[in-house]
């Protein structure tokens, strides 16, 4: 540890993108170790954090503006709550220097892609903030008791007000002490109100109108999407209260906003550890709560590659079945090219369906529509621009069938059909 007489000017303390408490809270602490250091948060925070910081007189928090920082003048790099060099936005730029050291409080495992740092502090605990307070106890520094109150909100924050199955005794105990340092329970609940917005309103109705669950390994998984023309704060929230309302195990929501999937896991069953499943996908967490955000797919590949991994992981062989959208967005036959392209822009996907009286007649991709509305053709029905040259696929038909049509046709969109329909 670093000697705590000193100040550190020439130190910035930094944590993941979309810091929620527990990243702050442990901001915080580490600016306790480390006097003088700045704390600099690399991206967005999460909306009730962001308010917190707006709001509130948090006089004892001072979190300065990545912009008004010379970087060419720090020396030392404490990172907290992550260890993933991906997870800190432009400040990843300073591992690359040989004269900056690096520092790392982090509770979540070893893995790839993480920090080469100078010197990595680490314990399996259910918060961040946990592993802080520890080394401030046995470094023997005080705390007022606002202090104490923002710590306890990480903690509260990051165990699930201590129900999620990686909380440990040492969070409890973590929360014992700050007690005892004059956090104040009241504050500590306020803080972790959530209040839902409209848009929060008709997000959370789509994920219980589009929920459906999948048997995988034994293991009953819910995959829930939505989507959004713009960018709406604390997803992470719908996915965890979806899962509250209707008492699942495995949670995945998944929503495509302006031009990014983002997918937020959240487990109960020791067996789906949906850190690991959304790290593989360029994302990461807890095995119980995770999320990942992924440019350059539909909803649908999203949730395609959701499937593959989770199948992958879970030791199954999936069929079409298992990751197929259900239930299936289509067109008459006899609506308007204008009217195809505002369903495909309002969904963010790219091929549709024709179908009359539940059998398919042909496909309508975006591309075509566009063409056709570029030539000033969008009052003409979709049926005179549809292909009707296409492959189906089956329920039980494996991803081995799927790939096959995909790359020996390129044909990206396969209809599932039954019995004809």
């Amino acid at each position: 540890m670093a000697d705590t007489s000193a100040d550190f000017p020439t130190t910035i303390i930094t944590s993941h993108i979309n810091a929620d408490f527990d990243a702050l809270a442990s901001s915080l602490a580490a600016s306790k170790l480390y006097p003088g250091a700045q704390i600099v948060l690399p991206g967005s925070q999460e909306r009730d954090l962001r308010d917190f910081l707006l709001l509130s007189s948090s006089y004892f928090i001072n979190v300065r503006r990545l912009k008004d920082i010379d970087l060419d003048k720090v020396k030392l790099l404490i990172v907290v709550d992550t260890r993933q060099k991906s997870r800190i936005g432009p400040l990843a730029s300073l591992l690359e220097r040989p004269d900056v050291e690096v520092h790392v409080f982090d509770h979540h495992p070893p893995s790839s892609g993480d920090i080469k740092a100078s010197k990595t502090f680490f314990r399996p605990v259910g918060a961040n903030t946990t592993l802080m307070i520890r080394l401030l106890r046995e470094k023997g520094l005080d705390i007022s008791p606002d202090e104490a109150t923002f710590l306890a909100v990480g903690i509260y924050e990051d165990t699930g007000s201590f129900t999620f199955s990686s909380t440990t005794s040492e969070d409890l105990e973590a929360a014992g002490w700050l007690l005892e340092k004059g956090a104040d329970l009241k504050t500590i609940s306020e803080l972790l109100e959530h209040r839902f917005t409209p848009e929060h309103v008709k997000l959370l109705n789509d994920l219980l109108n589009t929920a459906a669950t999948y048997t995988m390994a034994g293991i009953p998984v819910t995959m829930a999407k939505t989507s959004s023309p713009a960018y709406v704060e604390d997803f992470a929230v719908l996915a965890h209260e979806l899962m509250d309302m209707e008492k699942l195990p495995v949670i995945f929501a998944m929503a495509l906003m302006a031009d990014q999937v983002l997918i937020v896991g959240r487990s109960r069953d020791e067996r789906v550890d949906v850190g690991k499943v959304l790290k593989a996908i360029g994302g990461g967490g807890h095995p119980m709560a995770a999320s990942a955000t992924i440019k350059g797919l539909t909803l649908a590949e999203a949730e395609e590659r959701l499937f593959t991994e989770l199948h992958r992981q879970l030791g199954t062989e999936p069929k079409v079945k298992d990751i197929m959208s259900y239930p299936v967005l289509s067109v008459l036959p006899d609506i308007t090219l204008s009217q195809v392209n505002d369903k495909l822009t309002r969904y963010g996907i790219t091929v549709l369906p024709v179908v009359h009286e539940k059998k398919v007649l042909g496909l309508i991709s975006r591309r075509t529509v566009e063409k056709a509305i570029y030539h000033g053709l969008s009052d003409l029905p979709v049926r005179e621009y549809m292909t009707t040259d296409f492959e189906v696929i089956y329920p039980e038909d494996t991803l081995a069938r799927v790939q096959e049509l995909i790359v020996n046709r390129r044909q990206r969109f396969v209809p599932v059909v039954d019995k004809g329909r």
